[in-house]
């Protein structure tokens, strides 16, 4: 599952497993919808499930469904299985086939076969707009949220935040962007001195833009865990046959080196990259010898330019120096865990805080905050003083004790208390309970 973070609803109503529906679906000047585009749908009525392929493709499992949505009113629960969507079998049918028949852009009902503890039922009920769903949950979707180095997509907001108040939210982006030597083109961060016609070229056939079609595959930036990396991704093309730099990490050897995104790859390390696949383009580009120089032959505005790119580890590329994200949450809640609901990112030298998520339901939304808020001071401690230990018990207490934060918002200095609660308390005001460290329905079954 994807980090929770509801800047960037990486859990949409319909998701893949992270891997369609997510922060790299970005935004172009084709594209302005302003709520998640599945299926080439804009704002599709869906019956507000959060979905994945099982590992044997055999069903689709449940792993939530929306709060108050019509498929939590229908009896729909986490941990269910769909084996088939009106009448439709899930079997012989990949994830994108099955989304077609789930996400509709018309109203219209929709039945649901599923498995529930070896037992077959049928649902039948309304699908409803993806927007209809946020506002269910006190938010709204607005165009053009934007996360680090995660590009631009439609975002959840909450109901009272205005365009005005999430500019800051923006400018303290720009800020992460110029002290990694970075600018914002056309919804992705990319080096500075990248051309502009280039960066447009890369974002037409990422996930949501209008050449996407042409996109095959992109090689993965790194094979595991510290490994060896030149630290860019290749996106291979068909019609015609063209192998582009699709991904550069920041603060990676490939950046400094000089290489731009939208760089069309002619060579790496002499052999030709002409009619390869991505497994043999990932294996030519991430081979495990961590001192090894890599040369890059591209083709850049109608020249030919050689790069040597020396292999680095992965978690040397720093991007985590420039900023930090807070807090982490890992493996369940547990229902007496006490949650704040507010994520924060941390930039350094000079140190800045700024809120850029809210969970809901939560303490935080309930006092209050807004994203784009920019932190002063937390407990009357002022953010430069603040180690990134200290907030991260902070905003993960083990006590309900106030939080008192002071914030700029719109050019104003605000005081916000927040009460932290337990998780189970907060699930409660929407009608969840905690089961096996999950929130689900009341109505379901343990």
């Amino acid at each position: 599952m994807c980090e929770v973070q509801r800047i960037i609803p990486c859990l949409v109503a319909l998701m893949l497993a992270c891997s369609t529906l997510s922060a790299r679906q970005r935004s172009t000047k084709d594209q302005q919808c302003v709520a998640p585009l599945i299926s080439g749908i804009c704002d599709p009525f869906v019956p507000g499930i959060i979905i994945g392929a099982s590992p044997d493709r055999q069903t689709i499992n449940v792993y939530n469904t929306w709060p108050d949505g019509p498929a939590e009113k229908a009896g729909i629960c986490p941990g269910d299985q769909i084996i088939a969507v009106d009448g439709i079998p899930v079997p012989g049918h990949n994830i994108q086939q099955m989304l077609k028949e789930i996400a509709l852009p018309t109203s219209s009902a929709i039945t649901l076969e599923i498995k529930r503890s070896g037992q077959e039922m049928e649902f039948h009920f309304e699908r409803t707009r993806e927007s209809t769903l946020a506002r269910l949950s006190r938010e709204k979707y607005i165009m053009l949220l934007r996360t680090p180095f995660e590009g631009s997509a439609p975002g959840t907001v909450p109901l009272d935040e205005t365009s005005e108040e999430l500019q800051d939210l923006f400018r303290f982006y720009d800020g992460i962007d110029r002290r990694l030597g970075l600018k914002f083109v056309d919804g992705m961060d990319v080096p500075e001195g990248t051309p502009e016609e280039q960066a447009e070229k890369v974002a037409a056939v990422q996930f949501g833009g209008p050449e996407e079609t042409r996109r095959i595959a992109e090689t993965p930036i790194a094979l595991a865990q510290n490994s060896s990396i030149p630290g860019f991704a290749a996106v291979l093309l068909k019609n015609p046959e063209e192998v582009l730099v699709g991904t550069i990490l920041p603060s990676s050897t490939a950046q400094r080196a000089g290489l731009f995104l939208g760089d069309q790859i002619l060579e790496v390390n002499g052999h030709s990259v002409a009619g390869l696949n991505a497994a043999q383009l990932t294996d030519l580009i991430l081979e495990p010898d961590e001192s090894r120089e890599i040369s890059l032959k591209v083709s850049r505005a109608s020249s030919t330019v050689i790069l040597k790119i020396q292999a680095q580890k992965y978690e040397e590329s720093a991007i985590t120096k420039a900023f930090q994200s807070v807090p982490d949450q890992v493996g369940p809640m547990k229902f007496d865990s006490f949650v704040v609901g507010v994520h924060m990112l941390f930039a350094e030298n000079p140190r800045e805080a700024i809120v850029n998520g809210l969970d809901y339901p939560s303490p935080a939304i309930d006092a209050g905050l807004l994203i784009g808020d920019r932190v002063l001071e937390v407990n009357d401690v002022p953010v430069e003083q603040i180690t990134l230990e200290q907030i991260r018990e902070l905003l993960k207490p083990q006590v309900p004790s106030d939080l008192r934060f002071i914030v700029s918002r719109l050019g104003k200095k605000l005081a916000v208390t927040v009460k932290p609660a337990t998780f189970a308390e907060v699930q409660a005001r929407i009608g969840r309970k905690i089961s096996k460290g999950k929130p689900m329905p009341v109505h379901c079954p343990e």
